[in-house]
């Protein structure tokens, strides 16, 4: 088939091309993807009578760590936390709605080294009131299985571990960018104009064919004849 013909074709069967290049629009704006709010705060575990992460000694860094992994474990209901790789995100892997809380790991990825008495909290939703609701709900769970695990094992309020709230920045967005967005309707719309293409062509052929059959099968048209005694 030549550039001709199928220009023809298309010019013949336009309605089928316009038919896909509107799927293929509107499937893009099904599958495009209006990206994600996120929020963070660090929840810091600070020693009795202290102020100031800052003024945590060594001897005292080792406990506060093993509380704060205590009430992560705590937070999670006991069950294993899910960790990604180092530096993902939670969108990144996937999640447009949740919230993680975990103690950073200062490791690698094949040995985890948890040297910071804090847990960290990240969330993403679909707006901004929704992530910081959810960033202030799960600092004030953290805070209250602080208080309970030592009210719980009898510690006098004047021992008890105290929590610090570092907000992170402001609320952000994620998402896919523009070029990504060109690139992903081009495609789709390229897509879409060559299935349609081909659509129109088959169909085309077959509309022609069964025109060719019915040609072939019409009885061949009546002649006029003269009489035999015709005028002389």
């Amino acid at each position: 088939m030549t550039t001709r013909s199928l220009l023809a074709i298309v010019g013949r069967r336009w309605y089928i091309v316009l038919v896909g290049l509107v799927a293929a629009g509107a499937a893009f704006l099904l599958l495009r993807s209006p990206g994600a709010y996120t929020a963070e705060a660090r929840v810091a575990f600070v020693s009795p009578g202290i102020s100031d992460v800052g003024q945590t000694d060594d001897g005292q860094l080792e406990t506060l760590t093993a509380f704060a992994a205590a009430v992560e474990r705590e937070y999670h209901d006991g069950k294993p936390s899910d960790r990604l790789a180092e530096n993902a995100t939670l969108y990144g892997a996937g999640v447009s709605k949740g919230v993680q809380a975990l103690l950073p790991n200062t490791g690698g990825q094949w040995q985890m080294s948890f040297a910071t008495a804090a847990i960290d909290l990240s969330v993403v939703g679909p707006s901004p009131t929704w992530v910081l609701d959810q960033r202030d709900a799960a600092v004030r769970r953290i805070q209250q299985i602080t208080l309970h695990q030592q009210q719980a094992s009898g510690v006098a309020p004047k021992n008890r571990i105290t929590t610090l709230v570092i907000p992170g920045s402001q609320v952000g967005h994620v998402g896919p960018s523009k070029s990504t967005e060109v690139r992903g309707a081009a495609v789709l719309l390229l897509l879409g104009a060559g299935l349609s293409t081909a659509a129109a062509a088959v169909l085309d052929g077959v509309v022609s064919r069964r025109r060719h059959r019915r040609a072939l099968s019409a009885p061949p048209p009546l002649r006029a004849t003269r009489s035999a005694g015709g005028s002389a």
